[in-house]
């Protein structure tokens, strides 16, 4: 549905990074779009599939404008409204609290669903 690389092949990219030697550069980000559930429950997964899709979209526009500064970086579903970013060659952790508010920032604009205009948060970890 959104294109992406799923939950088991993160774990593939994970230890294949930790043992090129890249662990010392890399690091991992968890994202979950709040209050999705809702959008199922009330719109149907149709619609809940369609706002993933476009989820899928916006963060790899941010994702990709990111990579300058960010070094390598990989998005992956790993469930429902639970994504993965796994970065490597990472230069500076400061670099990760940037993205972050980017990527949270990113969900200001809204999402459609059935004609409906909706808002979602996103949480980082």
């Amino acid at each position: 549905m959104t294109g992406l690389p799923n939950r088991r092949r993160f774990g593939e990219c994970f230890v294949e990074a930790s043992q090129c030697g890249l662990a010392l550069n890399m690091a991992v980000m968890l994202l979950r779009v709040d209050r999705i559930r809702r959008v199922v429950e009330s719109q149907g997964y149709d619609a809940s599939d369609n706002l993933l899709y476009a989820l899928t979209q916006r963060l790899t526009v941010v994702l990709e404008h990111s990579r300058e500064a960010v070094g390598e970086v990989q998005l992956f579903r790993l469930e429902g409204a639970t994504f993965g970013i796994l970065l490597t060659n990472l230069q500076s952790t400061q670099q990760l609290g940037l993205l972050a508010g980017k990527l949270q920032m990113s969900m200001r604009e809204p999402l459609l669903a059935n004609d409906q205009e909706l808002f979602f948060t996103l949480s980082v970890g």
